[in-house]
């Protein structure tokens, strides 16, 4: 057994926010609210993700600059210049169009 979130907050200690469950039980919690990652998946993706820095409509002002370097975009965003690059180039955020 293991103890689950009810509220997805792995450092939540809230005994009201937390169950029992086994393995399966927390995948198929994890499923259900579609949290699930992997390649392919619906769930967390783009600004879904916990660790994303970028809103949705930035990554689409971001595609729509013109004569300014990727260095100069990460800057203004806060981000890696790799990042902007696999942006603009359709790398990653690819259901953003």
């Amino acid at each position: 057994m293991m103890v689950c979130h009810t509220c997805d907050t792995p450092s939540c200690i809230n005994i009201d926010h937390l169950f029992l469950g086994t393995n399966q039980d927390n995948v198929d919690d994890m499923v259900r609210k579609g949290r699930q990652s992997h390649h392919g998946s619906p769930g967390m993706h783009g600004e879904k993700h916990p660790q994303s820095k970028l809103t949705t409509e930035q990554v689409i002002r971001i595609r729509e600059y013109k004569g300014i370097t990727n260095r100069e975009i990460a800057e203004i965003y806060g981000v890696s210049v790799t990042n902007i690059n696999n942006i603009r180039n359709y790398k990653i955020w690819k259901h953003v169009v």
